[in-house]
């Protein structure tokens, strides 16, 4: 019994990270179609703060943020730009 939870726990992490992978692409690739080739720095304003945008998402805060740091790392060494972002 001890190992059938340990197997579904198991699983349970990995369709977890999938997930997160695919939300991760999907905000990476958002964020690269925003930046034009010829920018450098850009200020890219959220309708709301961070963490109420992880709400929406269904997402934790901790996670959204770390998601977020890596795509915009992502555009940074992709796009040579630097993303700021603020809220309305």
């Amino acid at each position: 019994m001890r190992q059938l939870a340990d197997n579904v726990t198991s699983i349970s992490r990995h369709v977890e990270r999938l997930q997160l992978l695919r939300t991760m692409e999907r905000l990476a690739d958002y964020l690269l179609d925003t930046v034009n080739d010829d920018q450098t720095s850009m200020a890219l304003t959220l309708p709301c703060d961070k963490g109420l945008i992880a709400t929406c998402l269904e997402m934790e805060r901790k996670i959204f943020l770390e998601l977020w740091l890596s795509c915009t790392a992502l555009v940074s060494s992709q796009k040579g730009a630097t993303l700021r972002s603020q809220t309305l």
